[in-house]
């Protein structure tokens, strides 16, 4: 075969390729990552709290990865309803709908998310912490002061310093939206 045909024919073939590819693409919308089976769903919802809350490939997180942001939050409070409360679980639910503008409702998951049983003389400040998230909500710098000041006393303690430093850009960034505090990659 002619160098020349060769290279035509591999033109051709290049563009039928491509064109493939291009079907292909437009078939796999966004929204189809963000549809779920019954079946799947039940899987998803079945899972313990550690894989749920945690694990990017069986919980909510792989979805809230591909951006199917109102597929998350109906799985956080699903697992809810199917698996009794959960502060971590409805915490999540909270940042997730002010991440997307939602405000209704996310005072109750964040009260819902504190721990009754959580005493004031327990070195983790995780109930400062949620309520950090209130103050910034009610745009109360003087209450979110006090509460990152509580997390920061203790950075001895895992967690309390990562969580002081969400507080400290609330801090910084209150009276304006949370998705612009924490913008989404």
């Amino acid at each position: 075969m002619h160098a020349n045909n060769m290279y035509k024919l591999f033109l051709a073939l290049s563009l039928i390729f491509l064109s493939s590819q291009s079907t292909l693409a437009q078939s796999a919308t966004p929204t189809d990552i963000c549809v779920l089976s019954e079946a799947e769903q039940q899987h998803i919802l079945s899972q313990p709290i550690e894989i749920f809350d945690a694990n990017h490939e069986l919980g909510w997180r792989l979805f809230w990865d591909r951006h199917c942001e109102e597929l998350t939050v109906d799985l956080l409070h699903k697992y809810q309803t199917k698996n009794g409360k959960s502060s971590r679980v409805a915490f999540h639910e909270a940042q997730i709908k002010l991440s997307m503008g939602q405000f209704s409702g996310v005072r109750k998951l964040l009260f819902d998310a504190l721990l009754p049983d959580m005493t004031n003389e327990n070195p983790f400040r995780w109930n400062d912490y949620v309520l950090g998230y209130v103050a910034f909500l009610d745009n109360d710098a003087e209450a979110l002061r006090y509460y990152l000041g509580r997390l920061q006393a203790r950075p001895d303690v895992r967690g309390n310093a990562m969580n002081a430093i969400v507080l400290s850009k609330l801090l910084a960034g209150i009276g304006t939206k949370y998705s612009l505090i924490f913008p989404r990659p």
